[in-house]
């Protein structure tokens, strides 16, 4: 023993019990049954699968074409001109959008102003007659409607 545990008996300690024990070795592997088969519905991510399956055999069939370093870049080239284009065609989409949405703006504020601008004519009198103003305002409205939902309903 060493010197420390020499005015130690281990006797005075069989009462404690720490849950374990001292062994040769690792325990023997438990045998378990053999697992069932697990089946699994892949239907719904077949398709995707599929299709990222072309798109690797794509990539690879480019990658192993004889002249590979021209055929990529040519593939490469060929790519970056759809791009373009796409990019291109966003951008005519977005300045013709961009155009459509202010001609929209500048028709409803030609449609609201008038009546604002006319409410605030004479601001010494506080009572404005006004007949026949439910007509007149649902006439208003249905114009605001047909400029900015297309319909006057």
């Amino acid at each position: 023993m060493p010197d420390f545990n020499k005015d130690i008996d281990p006797s005075n300690f069989a009462d404690f019990d720490f849950g374990f024990e001292l062994v040769d070795g690792p325990p023997e592997p438990q045998k378990t049954e053999p697992a069932e088969p697990i089946s699994v519905d892949t239907s719904a991510i077949d398709g995707r699968l599929e299709t990222l399956e072309n798109k690797i055999g794509n990539v690879l069939s480019i990658l192993s074409l004889n002249d590979s370093n021209d055929d990529i870049k040519r593939a490469i080239e060929e790519q970056g001109s759809y791009i373009n284009t796409a990019v291109n065609e966003f951008e005519l989409k977005k300045t013709q959008l961009e155009r459509d949405y202010e001609r929209k703006i500048e028709e409803v504020e030609n449609l609201i102003l008038p009546l604002l601008v006319n409410l605030t004519k004479n601001p010494e009198r506080e009572y404005i007659r006004w007949p026949n103003r439910a007509a007149s305002v649902q006439a208003q409205i249905n114009k605001i409607l047909k400029v900015t939902r297309g319909n006057g309903d």
